[in-house]
């Protein structure tokens, strides 16, 4: 539960709020069946029936009469949502469902005081405006996530691949200093500085 509350575990919570909604979207959608069943006019729908613009509708109509509908119905249609998408994007290496999502949760960020994200997330829709076709070609190939099992549908982003590892192993030598975890630690150190001299090389 510590861990929930503050978020310090992205696995534990990620599984947490996905489950609850999952449940909430479940339980919700039976009480819109009861409804229609309840309700019904005809017994069969019409042609062209669209269930979740239905459903969708319901909810709407349920929160303008209650504030605790209008909550969880915004948390299952829009909040965790967006979310999830976002997750799923990353997961599945789909780079345009990752922007549609960002675009969605940009208005999020706002609407909860989140300052430094508004900032970085309209900068990086405008920055993608402006992007030279052969790199978003490459982000759209899936290169913008790295995949550390080679199993399909389990890619993660790369600071979550950075904290997974490299930051883990550093944490790790810290906290629990030993020559194994030293001997990691300083074949990183010799790949990192690599990495930086050609990042300053292409740049430059």
């Amino acid at each position: 539960l510590t861990s929930l509350s503050r978020c310090s575990n992205f696995t534990n919570s990620t599984t947490f709020l996905f489950e609850v909604w999952e449940a909430l979207y479940h339980h919700t959608i039976n009480i819109f069946h009861q409804y229609k069943t309840e309700n019904a006019e005809t017994p069969t729908q019409p042609e062209g029936y669209d269930e979740y613009s239905d459903y969708a509708s319901f909810m709407t109509s349920k929160g303008s009469k209650d504030e605790n509908w209008k909550f969880w119905g915004q948390f299952i249609l829009r909040d965790c949502s967006v979310f999830l998408t976002l997750y799923l994007a990353v997961r599945l290496k789909k780079w345009d469902l990752r922007v549609a999502s960002l675009k969605e949760m940009a208005a999020l960020f706002f609407a909860f005081n989140r300052p430094h994200y508004q900032k970085l997330i309209v900068q990086h829709l405008s920055d993608l405006l402006v992007m030279p076709k052969e790199i978003l070609e490459h982000l759209q190939s899936g290169k913008f996530v790295a995949s550390l099992s080679g199993r399909p549908g389990h890619s993660v982003a790369i600071d979550e691949a950075h904290e997974m590892k490299i930051n883990k192993d550093l944490k790790t030598s810290i906290v629990r200093p030993s020559t194994e975890n030293m001997n990691r630690l300083s074949l990183y150190l010799g790949h990192r500085t690599k990495l930086i001299e050609n990042l300053k090389r292409q740049l430059n």
